[in-house]
């Protein structure tokens, strides 16, 4: 995911609290085009990649409470691309 610019460690945290609207909001903006990007650039059609890019979405608002920041560069894009 080279694509992805780097997340702040707070944001992160803030993720972990499904009712903060604000930071769910922030963190689609950064990464539903960068995940669009990465489906389409691995030859899904648009409907496709969309529907990869909620399911992902998804995933991660289930699984956030597991993401352990190891404070290690990249930790949250390994973490999200077992996604």
């Amino acid at each position: 995911m080279g694509l992805a610019p780097e997340t702040r460690a707070s944001l992160l945290l803030r993720l972990k609290d499904r009712s903060d609207s604000e930071a769910w909001e922030l963190f689609l903006q950064i990464y539903q085009p960068v995940l669009y990007r990465m489906a389409r650039s691995r030859g899904y059609q648009d409907a496709d990649a969309r529907e990869i890019v909620q399911d992902v979405l998804l995933s991660v608002s289930k699984r956030i409470d597991t993401f352990e920041s190891k404070r290690q560069s990249g930790a949250f894009r390994a973490w999200l691309s077992t996604i």
